[in-house]
């Protein structure tokens, strides 16, 4: 896809004039930018933006609280920081999806709540979103998270966001069009013949990839011969802060209760459909960034229930209900805190890190051995 390398390709010709402007300093100056810091200063600008959007999404699916440990836990954890600080597309895949989640989701609540308003606006922002999203990486089956989401209200006789099949069709149109102006290459002729040349694995492939001190098959048709279904559960298993994990073990079960309210259809879909992965013969561990939102709401929901619950029980037994708001404000802050002592730790290559269930520093290396090494 053509987005992120217009981009990048925009942002290292800017720094190249910038760099000649100031040659008469010379390339030890200070105001020498080197390329590949202008390569991977898209991403780490659209990764840092993402900080909002995850709020703006989860503030609409379950409140304020929540949504700031969310975004929190995204701003400071070792592995989102990892990911987003090198040149890869699942960056502005994940940016363009949660702006798109942004629009469905307040066009959702103008149309529940604010009737005499248009939600039409909002319906082709997110679709002219979701086309970027498409643009930035080939991953249309993305868009059937949020479709999925609204279909589970259509079945409800009070609900009022009903798109209805005119505004659908539409609704793709405009989808496809935003594709297009932003990916035009998909235009030309030679560009398919690299797709479908990609598909009938006639490209240069991957011979293999080393996940826990032994080579397996790296290529998508090796399927349950290639890499382990298991890579990713080990993957959040050893890179996760351990509040981090342990919030998100305790949210997992929360995401089916109904009093946990809708918003958790949202989440179960995105992590649903982000599991055609497990399955897939190749892996890496960047593939996870797209998800990582997902993972990080869940533990976020698990770390405040826990908090409420200690907090509550805290005041009852001191006879002072003013304390509920300070217990859980700390509790909910460790969970933070614990993330950014671990970012602080993996200092300058985050993919480094792993939790003390992993091992800690000796254990840096030992299971994703090439992506662990990636920023060397």
């Amino acid at each position: 896809p053509f987005l992120m390398k217009a981009i990048i390709t925009a942002s290292v010709v800017a720094t190249e004039k910038w760099n000649e402007s100031r040659l008469v300093a010379g390339p030890s100056s200070e105001l020498y930018v080197p390329i590949e810091a202008a390569v991977r200063l898209p991403n780490v600008i659209v990764g840092s933006l993402i900080t909002i959007l995850i709020y703006l999404v989860v503030s609409e699916l379950f409140g304020v609280e929540i949504a700031l440990l969310a975004a929190a836990l995204w701003a400071f954890d070792p592995i989102a920081i990892g990911f987003n600080r090198i040149a890869k597309e699942d960056t502005f895949l994940l940016f363009f999806f949660l702006l798109a989640n942004v629009f469905w989701l307040r066009g959702q609540r103008v149309a529940e709540s604010e009737p005499h308003r248009d939600a039409t606006p909002y319906y082709w922002a997110s679709a002219a979103a979701f086309g970027a999203m498409f643009a930035s990486k080939y991953v249309p089956q993305y868009v059937a998270i949020s479709i999925s989401y609204y279909w589970m209200f259509q079945a409800i006789p009070e609900t009022r966001w009903r798109l209805g099949r005119p505004r659908f069709l539409l609704f793709f149109i405009v989808m496809g069009l935003a594709f297009v102006v932003l990916n035009p290459p998909i235009l030309l002729p030679g560009t398919w013949h690299e797709i479908i040349y990609y598909f009938r694995h006639k490209l240069a492939g991957r011979d293999s990839y080393e996940f826990m001190g032994r080579l397996y098959p790296h290529e998508v048709k090796s399927w349950f011969n290639g890499i382990p279904w298991y890579f990713y559960g080990v993957f959040f298993a050893v890179k996760l802060p351990l509040l981090t994990l342990v919030g998100f073990i305790i949210g997992l079960p929360l995401l089916f209760r109904r009093k946990l309210g809708d918003g958790r259809y949202l989440l179960l879909f995105w992590m649903f459909f982000w599991l055609q992965f497990t399955i897939s013969g190749s892996k890496f561990t960047r593939y996870t960034t797209f998800v990582l939102p997902a993972v990080y709401t869940t533990a976020a929901i698990g770390a405040y229930y826990v908090a409420r619950w200690i907090a509550r029980r805290t005041a009852q037994l001191a006879g002072n209900d003013n304390l509920r708001v300070y217990v859980k404000g700390t509790l909910g802050s460790a969970v933070v805190i614990l993330s950014a002592l671990a970012a602080a730790s993996a200092v300058p290559y985050y993919r480094l890190y792993t939790n003390p269930l992993g091992g800690g520093v000796a254990g840096a290396g030992a299971y994703f051995t090439q992506d662990e090494f990636y920023d060397g």
